[in-house]
């Protein structure tokens, strides 16, 4: 874009030899023969440039200059002081308010001759200056973010030697920065992954330049925490590795959060037992696999005998811690890889997986029988209850979910007719 250049100069002798002087340089000119004039030109084209005469018929250049200043015209413009005097007063008086630079007319026209020099000059200033703020401002900007951004930030030299590092990074880990200058990243190392975890970090940091993921980090207290970290080298222009730059977020508390929150999805609140969602889901899978690997599991179905006479006459706060008593018992008698679950009141059910024949789930629901047969000691009450357990083998009894828990159901009630405390099998 042409840049514009006002003349301000009340000789029309003097504005027509600028224009002279300036005739090939491509500049847009305009002009004006008082302060008043020059201050409204100013306003109206916004110039990039401002020749001033430093006389003028209505003030002079040095209270142009302040009132330009008043004008809400954006960035001041360069300007150049022309004027006849070489009074040395003037010229600093010009310079301290903001004049880019002083040029004495030369009666036989020499400074024409330098005119267009000095306007280049002026210019090439004024865009390196703006060029310097403008870095400066990033670095400012830079500076800021770096310091208050939440996530942490540590660089390292190549060797892995620590040289930076923002207050979020010594708040996340809990080391002061003087400690952590000069020592390696594994300060905060948690001996929680592998040896083959770091190897695949650092060869897709050799490959890409980056690695991104989640990684356990130990605090100076010991404690651990989860963090989503990218790690990325920086080399020059040249190539040449300078720094590796990581930045960490502290995700623990959000993944704590988001277990809590598929936890209460697919257990049961009081028991910590899955619930019926999660049983009937892992019961599927479990189907699946017995088709596909031709092995055969038991399904239990568990009612508390005596339950509802308890809870009628001790209330539900006794009520709920015996579920919660009766539900550890039951969960003891089967293997980890097994499933205990409660589908509802003093429902349960169970998931022995692998049988061999009918006599290992036989033994199973026996070990329920004989644990719940015990007292249970809640406050001042020793409550006496008993089960009554139903068992469908699979894939004899059925082949679906649904239909397995209901041969399980049926097997059950069968168990409460012959007396309760006891098991049949359908």
């Amino acid at each position: 874009m042409t840049p514009t250049l006002l003349f301000v100069d009340d000789s029309d002798h003097d504005l027509l030899a600028y224009r002279r002087a300036l005739r090939d340089t491509g500049y847009a000119i305009e002009t004006a023969q008082t302060l008043a004039a020059g201050l409204a030109m100013a306003a109206e084209c916004r110039p990039a440039m401002i020749l001033l005469d430093y006389n003028l018929p209505d003030g002079h250049g040095l209270e142009f200059i302040r009132r330009l200043g008043e004008l809400e015209i954006g960035e001041m413009p360069v300007t150049v002081m022309l004027t006849g005097s070489g009074d040395e007063e003037v010229a600093v008086a010009a310079m301290k308010s903001g004049i880019s630079d002083y040029l004495i007319k030369d009666i036989a026209g020499g400074h024409l001759k330098l005119l267009p020099t000095v306007i280049a000059r002026a210019l090439r200033e004024r865009a390196q200056q703006q060029t310097r703020r403008e870095a400066e401002n990033k670095l400012l900007l830079a500076a800021n973010v770096y310091h208050n951004i939440t996530e942490g930030v540590v660089a390292t030299t190549p060797d892995g030697t620590i040289v930076l590092v923002n207050p979020s990074f010594c708040a996340m880990t809990g080391h002061a920065a003087k400690d952590l200058i000069g020592a390696n990243p594994r300060i905060v190392k948690s001996n929680r992954h592998e040896a083959a975890f770091y190897q695949d970090q650092w060869g897709r940091i050799d490959r890409d330049g980056c690695w991104q993921g989640e990684i356990w980090n130990r605090r100076k207290d010991g404690s651990l925490f989860l963090a989503r970290e990218t790690i990325t080298a920086i080399r020059d222009d040249g190539g040449r590795l300078q720094h590796y730059v990581a930045v960490l977020t502290d995700i623990t508390e959000a993944r704590q959060a988001e277990e809590f929150l598929i936890r209460q999805a697919y257990h049961d609140a009081l028991t910590g037992l899955p619930n019926r969602s999660l049983f009937t889901d892992r019961l599927r899978h479990q189907i699946a696999y017995g088709q596909r690997q031709k092995t055969a599991m038991g399904i239990l179905f568990i009612d508390l005998d005596g339950f509802k006479e308890v809870n009628d006459a001790c209330g539900h706060e006794i009520g709920d811690e015996l579920l919660k008593m009766a539900a550890a018992r039951l969960r003891v008698c089967v293997r980890e890889s097994d499933t205990v679950a409660r589908l509802g009141g003093d429902e349960f059910t169970a998931i022995v997986n692998d049988l061999e024949n009918d006599a290992a789930v036989a033994h199973v629901a026996q070990k329920m029988l004989d644990q719940m047969s015990e007292p249970f000691s809640i406050g001042r009450h020793d409550l006496k209850i008993s089960v009554s357990i139903g068992i469908a083998i699979f894939p004899r009894n059925g082949d679906t979910a649904a239909g397995l828990l209901k041969s399980a159901d049926e097997a059950m009630y069968r168990a409460k007719r012959a007396g309760k405390a006891c098991y049949a099998i359908a």
